[in-house]
């Protein structure tokens, strides 16, 4: 279950009395409009995160996600109410293991736009406080505290800078600029947050509510470099220390572009020309092997390299996917998480430090920026590796 925090420009869960955002082109009617505009808070919120945009929006709905604690056991009537009101549609695609029903905010919600709505059915308020504190519950000591960050950082774009952003990053600029913040820790243990969907280029012009500048410590190579801990802990070969190596000096992508075909294009004279793959190309195919199916894995013209140069590495990815492919991200989610999250956040309370997490990376003010990159280290010094870590 999704694990969704709403905080205001006081830092405080906004209580059960309060309204809760919904697309601004929905007008929820009816008998359990109360119901709807509960189920729309979520869909919007959940929907302006990274992935789901990536996953055509889709959403699980199933009694497992968080419909049911939200909902109770009429769940499924407040499903077919949001499709006549046309708040939703399904995708009806069925595959054990592979995909679920899910539905989606129907376009013309889709929008990024969003008011407030009031709820004001007593038993929907008692519903959705015991739900809201359950959340806190969730987020846990670390997840509570980087939420109470978001109100030390503030966000300054014009309205035209706004306009040129893509619908859901100018939802979440807004979101972020009036003061409506949420946050969530997947099963998988990731801090998923307003800030967290943010373009880098927008992440650039956060500062501190007293203005004072940011910066945002990344780790390089930081899934490559997860992965080959990973693989350390059951195997000790050399093949794997050179990998280590790569990861730990920010290499390993460049390491794998010249793996890759030459990219054809054509020049501003209309010739057909061929140019080597760069890092940010090494990079994708890279992730698209750790992290997609078995088949897809073989067929990465990357893969046949990895078996070569660090068969220990093919050979953990090859056996990992056996059961099911998805196990690989997973055990890397919550590997970051349990450093990022529940290691550095820790030392972050105890430093009193207000930082933002994006996942590998961290944001906080620019003369904190020692402080977080000592607490980073120490982190990894754990797992024997110092890694390379990116300024910007």
């Amino acid at each position: 279950m999704s694990n969704l925090i709403l905080r205001n420009h006081s830092g405080h869960v906004v209580s059960c009395s309060e309204s809760v955002i919904i697309p601004d082109s929905f007008c929820p009617s009816g008998p359990k409009s109360d119901e709807l505009a509960l189920l729309a808070f979520v869909l919007i919120t959940l929907t302006a995160s990274v992935q789901k945009r990536q996953l055509g929006f889709y959403l699980p709905f199933s009694t497992k996600f968080w419909w049911h604690p939200l909902f109770g056991r009429g769940y499924q009537n407040v499903k077919e109410e949001a499709e006549k009101q046309n708040l939703i549609e399904l995708n009806e695609i069925y595959s054990v293991g592979v995909f679920s029903k899910s539905v989606r905010l129907t376009k013309v919600h889709r929008s990024g736009s969003w008011k407030l709505y009031k709820i004001r059915k007593p038993s929907i308020l008692r519903r959705l406080q015991k739900w809201r504190k359950g959340v806190q519950k969730r987020l846990g000591e670390t997840g509570v505290f980087l939420s109470k960050c978001f109100n030390n950082f503030r966000l300054e774009l014009t309205r035209r800078e706004i306009s040129r952003q893509s619908i859901y990053s100018g939802f979440l600029i807004v979101a972020i600029q009036e003061g409506y913040y949420f946050a969530n820790r997947c099963e998988y243990g990731r801090f998923h947050s307003t800030f967290t969907g943010l373009p880098r280029k927008v992440r650039k012009k956060l500062t501190t509510i007293q203005g004072q500048k940011t910066v945002e410590i990344d780790i390089a190579n930081c899934q490559p470099l997860l992965l080959g801990l990973l693989v350390a802990e059951q195997m000790s070969k050399s093949d794997v220390s050179s990998y280590m190596d790569l990861c730990v000096n920010g290499q390993i992508y460049d390491c794998f572009s010249n793996c890759l075909p030459r990219l054809e294009y054509i020049d501003k004279k209309g010739q057909k020309r061929a140019r080597r793959a760069n890092k940010q190309t090494a990079k994708q195919k890279f992730l698209e092997m750790t992290f997609g199916s078995q088949s897809q894995m073989a067929h990465n013209p990357l893969f046949e390299s990895l078996e070569k140069r660090f068969p220990s590495v093919a050979c953990f990815l090859v056996s990992s996917k056996m059961e099911r492919y998805q196990a690989v991200a997973h055990k890397l989610q919550r590997f970051e998480s349990s450093i990022m999250i529940d290691v550095c956040v820790r030392s972050y309370m105890r430093e009193s430090l207000d930082v933002l997490t994006i996942h590998d990376s961290v944001i906080v003010a620019d003369n904190k920026e020692e402080t977080v990159r000592d607490i980073i280290y120490e982190a990894f010094s754990s797992w024997g590796v110092r890694p390379l870590l990116n300024i910007s």
